[in-house]
């Protein structure tokens, strides 16, 4: 799911569906395709390399490029830890939300064969759909 912000602008104007003209906030979130997520992806690992140089002794045993080392293997190291941890909550969430799914499918069969035995309702699809 992709996440882009637009303008109320964007949504008066006719260029998302009707559910996004009538209430703003679906307007953020659209679904892309995976055929678009997968031309995204192989765009991105046939991008040329950027230029790299190796840094000289004498830069080396600069003490402001070490302290410039030090800081980026800081950050880069913290970005890490947060986006493992990002992972994690998310994974939880998922599990949260596929449990809640799960209940809720429960409900709908007591209730289906509880009241209306005799009426013939849909199947319910399972999650996540295919095209996702």
């Amino acid at each position: 799911m992709n996440l882009t912000p637009s303008t109320e602008a964007e949504s008066a104007s006719g260029s998302g569906d009707e559910m996004h003209q009538l209430n703003p906030r679906f307007a953020r979130i659209t679904v892309t395709s995976s055929s678009v997520i997968e031309q995204e992806i192989h765009e991105a690992m046939n991008k040329p390399r950027r230029k790299y140089t190796r840094a000289s002794e004498q830069k080396k045993n600069d003490p402001k490029y070490k302290e410039g080392c030090r800081k980026n293997s800081d950050a880069v190291r913290r970005c890490r830890v947060r986006k493992n941890i990002l992972d994690k909550k998310k994974d939880a969430y998922i599990q949260n939300l596929e449990l809640h799914i799960e209940s809720l499918r429960e409900i709908i069969k007591y209730y289906r064969e509880t009241y209306n035995s005799n009426v013939q309702h849909p199947e319910i699809p399972d999650f996540p759909c295919k095209e996702f």
